[in-house]
């Protein structure tokens, strides 16, 4: 699937999975003082993520949220914890 030119001229490669060699994204600033980006999900992990949106009654969006927020939680523990050997 060919992608749409990027800032740079360039053709991107979308939808292709594994696909880490672009740069991070850098967010557009929205009103209310958030940074949004554009994800794309697997349609496996999609169904998941909406999952647990329509049972906690939240939106989509704020599910995504919440699941970024416990895993760099989950990571900074991680990170803080002593390692055993």
């Amino acid at each position: 699937m060919a992608g749409k030119p990027n800032r740079s001229g360039r053709i991107g490669e979308r939808g292709r999975p594994g696909n880490l060699c672009r740069q991070a994204a850098r967010g557009v600033a929205t009103p209310a003082g958030e940074v949004q980006v554009v994800c794309a999900f697997d349609p496996e992990t999609f169904a998941e993520i909406r999952e647990m949106a329509v049972r906690t009654r939240t939106s989509f969006r704020a599910q995504v949220r919440l699941l970024v927020e416990f895993g760099l939680e989950d990571i900074k523990l991680a990170d803080a914890e002593p390692r055993r050997i």
